[in-house]
């Protein structure tokens, strides 16, 4: 729709609050703080796995509970950094290899969304196989402070 108003625009072009206008109009109320966040504020992350568990249930699946730790921040861009209340769709993966040094998508065991609150959560998924890697938001897509710490080895009992 965006397209289609502006595509022949002169004077005045289109602008980014224009685009905006046009995204919020296309999505649910729910997901416009999302839209913000991208958008208009400058808005950082600090997710962190602090710990994988895998335990090898009796029917041959594997029971993997996630512990992560998730906070929301805003900077002003004069330096001052405000935490915020978190409550957020991210992707937890589960990989068969270390998925920095495989090629191609068949290492994905699991590649699903889950809300995130703000401070301790827990993830637990049953897999049908051996899970080696999992991660909050392993491919990157948010900007976080230190995303070294997104991925773990998974421990196995």
């Amino acid at each position: 729709h965006f397209l289609q108003a502006y595509q022949y625009a002169a004077d005045p072009y289109p602008t980014t609050l224009d685009l905006l206008r046009f995204l919020k109009a296309e999505i649910p109320a729910q997901d416009h703080a999302f839209i913000d966040d991208l958008f208009t504020k400058i808005t950082l992350f600090d997710l962190k796995i602090d710990s994988a568990r895998a335990v090898k249930q009796a029917d041959g699946r594997f029971q993997l509970t996630l512990e992560i730790d998730a906070k929301k921040i805003y900077a002003d861009g004069q330096g001052e950094e405000t935490e915020v209340s978190l409550a957020d769709q991210f992707d937890i993966g589960v990989f068969t290899q270390d998925p920095d040094s495989a090629k191609g998508s068949d290492h994905v065991l699991y590649l699903a969304k889950h809300l995130i609150k703000s401070g301790p959560n827990t993830v637990t998924l049953v897999l049908d196989e051996l899970p080696v890697f999992a991660g909050i938001d392993p491919y990157i897509k948010m900007i976080d402070r230190n995303a070294d710490d997104n991925l773990l080895a998974v421990d196995v009992d």
